[in-house]
C-alpha cells in the first residue's frame, strides 16, 4: 500500500541518506575501536563506562547499521519492506537525534564536560 502510494516517485534520496548514515556511525565507532584493538588496549569510551563492553558499539554496529543497510538495500530495489523501513528508521532517527541534542544541552547548561571520541 504504501508502495502504491509513493508510485514513481524516486527513492534515490531515501537510499544515499540511509547509506550515508551507515557510513558515518560505521567510521564514527571504527575509528575508536581499532586503534584500541591494533595497540591491544581498551577504548577510552569503555574504560570511562566502568563496561566490559560498550554497548553503544553493540546497538549502533550490530542493529542500526545493519537496519539502515538492509533497508536502503529494500528501498532501492522497490521492495515493500523497504518502504516500511525507511518509515519507521527516519522517524527512529529523528528521535534518537533530538535526545542526543538536548543531552548535549543540558549537559553544557549544566556546566558538565561533554564526553568526546578522544
Amino acid at each position: 500500500m504504501l508502495k502504491r502510494a509513493v508510485g514513481e516517485q524516486s527513492t534515490w534520496p531515501y537510499v544515499a541518506f540511509q547509506v550515508l548514515l551507515v557510513v558515518l556511525i560505521t567510521f564514527l565507532w571504527l575509528s575508536d575501536i581499532l586503534p584500541a584493538t591494533i595497540e591491544g588496549t581498551t577504548s577510552q569510551s569503555i574504560v570511562e563506562a566502568g563496561l566490559p563492553v560498550n554497548v553503544i558499539y553493540f546497538l549502533d554496529l550490530g542493529v542500526i547499521v545493519l537496519a539502515f543497510a538492509l533497508s536502503s538495500y529494500w528501498l532501492y530495489k522497490r521492495r515493500p519492506w523497504g518502504y516500511a523501513f525507511t518509515v519507521v528508521l527516519l522517524v527512529k532517527i529523528a528521535a534518537l537525534g533530538g535526545a542526543v541534542l538536548a543531552m548535549a544541552y543540558f549537559m553544557i547548561n549544566d556546566g558538565k564536560r561533554f564526553p568526546s571520541l578522544r
